[in-house]
């Protein structure tokens, strides 16, 4: 692989949201490696800070876990309303610093960890998908060796559609893989209870597309 191929690869792996796992895939070392690795380890970290901060909170971390290894941008907990108050304080007492209130959602950052704290996942301050709903379909599970709350599969297969059709309006690697991976009857389910089912509908469309 020449190395202008290579780079248009990394280039559109990592718009993708698919970059850690494309060079672990492959196995590749170097510079890009390293800083990529640097990055998740970081992540990890703050994870761990913030799951600490939450604990006995009814709390959920999403659009964490998925079927290929990612950087998320930042860590994002969806919490019950009447835990915002101790969730937010709590974040505070560690360093953290509050940065942006809306009416749904509050973000805070302590050196470089960025924390979007949801009461309902929202897009400009309008709630595309009910929070409540979601906190139902939590499950405790071990990620990098943090027992943590994270969505159930099908239900992140139903966030990653809604997520990338109200809000980004880019469907990328990372949500179809997830789709399709996870995507299920309960996915159905639970589209039509949170109200969302075209857009899943539309993301399956583009999966068997993809597929045939």
């Amino acid at each position: 692989m020449s190395g202008s191929v290579f780079w248009e690869c990394v280039r559109v792996v990592a718009e993708n949201k698919v970059l850690l796992h494309f060079l672990r895939v492959l196995g590749i070392r170097g510079r890009i490696r390293f800083r990529e690795e640097a990055r998740y380890r970081r992540f990890v970290e703050g994870l761990s800070l913030v799951a600490r901060a939450l604990e006995g909170l009814e709390h959920v971390f999403i659009k964490l876990r998925k079927p290929v290894v990612y950087v998320p941008a930042d860590i994002d907990v969806l919490v019950d309303r009447s835990c915002v108050g101790k969730a937010v304080s709590r974040l505070v007492e560690r360093g953290f610093r509050v940065v942006v209130v809306e009416p749904y959602s509050i973000t805070l950052a302590r050196k470089g960890i960025v924390v979007d704290v949801y009461v309902h996942p929202t897009i400009g301050g309008v709630v595309y998908l009910d929070g409540r709903i979601l906190l139902e379909h939590s499950v405790s599970a071990t990620f990098e060796g943090i027992e943590i709350p994270v969505l159930e599969g099908y239900a992140e297969a139903v966030l990653a559609a809604a997520h990338a059709v109200y809000k980004e309006r880019i469907y990328t690697l990372n949500d179809y893989v997830t789709v399709a991976r996870w995507l299920d009857g309960r996915s159905l389910e639970l589209a039509h209870r949170l109200g969302v089912e075209r857009a899943v509908e539309l993301v399956y469309r583009v999966n068997r597309a993809v597929e045939e």
